[in-house]
């Protein structure tokens, strides 16, 4: 049985009137800064209290805490009003319980106005904190923010029931002296992440990791998955950007644009699914290394087959572009080729077995398409241009090097090739075969 030590019992019994159940009226003339309106005790030990200032303090077991306590007064210098003391994992906690037959749980709900007289009613504006949530934690010299989370407004609020708000994180690295905000959830739905900070180590701005651990699954880091009905054609699904410039991109079509942010159709204004874009040589150029110990460099890929389905293998045919590397340039409207390498098919192909051709091509005077310029089959024939030339030619000539007298040197050797040159001074023809032989040309 509990027994009261006061116990105070009275009947409200009228609608009309407004009752205070204790009403204490102290009329200050003097007093010390640690005065109580409510001071209860257990063992000289103060359990909950109200000061003049209307700052309550809930306490566990200590005497030392009779007061509330400044916080941080080297960056906030400001004592909470409503403070709880624990010194075990019982006294530390704050619990709230419903005990309703309903779906809704406790809620902590904090509120703004931006007015100086409670019970009014002002719109607050952009950037108004609307509440939140700080961690703190004791340097033997006083309590310093490590990590808060705030609700802040986010834009000029539109008018009536027409408030944007966004959730703000913030953190403190090692050697930083205050919080740096790290992420945001603006109210439009966009994800922000920050970086920063006075820290001697890269820190990456978004760091995933995971461990996949069952060889029978397929696993995927990270998904993105958008329902595109309807969107502008510059919409991204990745934009990653420094200072406000994009620098890597994926768009709603699956294109890689590197440099730019838009694509860019090229020479027949295909759209192609990976586009470098730059200013100078240095930001458009693309380097395959291999730093592995052995006989092998970097390896550019071109590969085709005629299943029409992805990853699956159907023979290539006689004459099929196996891939070509275009030069083109801009005719101030649009790009046009200027020269091209490629490589066909040159032959019936089988298992194991493909002849294959080389042909390069540039574009002439005059002209905006590329005409054969050379061949290399697949026997090892060397083919110039693809026609006979007419007597009054002027180019399309095969170009040998010339000397003015007879040679003398020892030319480098190449199993099965000779070498050859036209000597100016007496007209011919020189072929080098352990020794220079001659034919004069008429």
């Amino acid at each position: 049985m509990t027994v009261p030590l006061h116990n105070l019992t009275d009947t409200w019994d009228s609608v009309g009137t407004n009752f205070d159940a204790i009403k204490m009226n102290a009329t200050r003339t003097g007093s010390a800064g640690n005065s109580k309106l409510i001071n209860t005790q257990v063992n000289s030990i103060v359990k909950f209290s109200v000061d003049e200032f209307s700052r309550t303090i809930i306490n566990a077991t200590s005497t030392t805490i009779t007061s509330p306590l400044g916080l941080n007064p080297s960056l906030f210098n400001y004592t909470p009003y409503h403070q709880i003391h624990g010194f075990d994992n019982n006294s530390r906690q704050l619990c709230m319980f419903i005990w309703q037959n309903g779906g809704f749980g406790p809620r902590l709900t904090f509120a703004k106005s931006h007015s100086d007289t409670p019970g009014t009613f002002a719109m607050v504006e952009d950037g108004d904190g609307i509440g939140s949530i700080m961690f703190m934690a004791s340097d033997t010299v006083e309590h310093r923010p490590v990590c808060f989370h705030e609700v802040s407004v986010d834009g000029t609020p539109g008018g009536t029931n027409d408030i944007a708000a966004k959730f703000r994180w913030y953190t403190r690295g090692a050697g930083m002296t205050n919080t740096q905000e790290r992420m945001s959830l603006r109210g439009d739905g966009r994800l922000q992440l920050f970086g920063g900070g006075t820290i001697t180590s890269q820190i990456p701005v978004l760091e995933m990791a995971s461990t996949w651990n069952n060889v029978a699954v397929t696993f995927s880091a990270v998904t993105l998955n958008v329902t595109n009905t309807n969107s502008a054609s510059a919409s991204k699904l990745i934009d990653l950007m420094v200072g406000s410039a994009s620098k890597f991109i994926v768009d709603v079509s699956g294109r890689v644009l590197l440099g730019h942010t838009t694509s860019v159709g090229d020479v027949s204004n295909r759209q192609s699914p990976l586009q470098l874009h730059g200013t100078s040589e240095a930001t458009t150029q693309s380097t395959a290394f291999n730093w592995a110990n052995n006989a092998n460099g970097g390896c550019w890929v071109t590969a085709k087959s005629r299943s029409g389905t992805i990853g699956t293998n159907t023979i290539v045919q006689n004459g099929d572009s196996l891939g070509r590397f275009l030069f083109c340039g801009a005719d101030g409207s649009n790009f046009i080729t200027g020269a091209e390498i490629k490589a066909e098919v040159d032959g019936t192909p089988g298992t194991n077995d493909l002849p294959t051709r080389v042909l390069i091509k540039t574009t002439p005077d005059g002209s905006s398409s590329p005409s054969d310029r050379m061949l290399v089959d697949s026997k090892g024939n060397i083919i110039i241009n693809t026609a006979a030339i007419a007597t009054n030619a002027n180019d399309g000539f095969l170009y040998i090097p010339s000397c003015a007298g007879t040679p003398t040197g020892t030319p480098t050797s190449y199993s099965g090739r000779i070498p050859m040159v036209y000597d100016t001074a007496a007209n011919k023809i020189w072929f080098y075969n352990g020794t220079w032989r001659g034919v004069l040309v008429t």
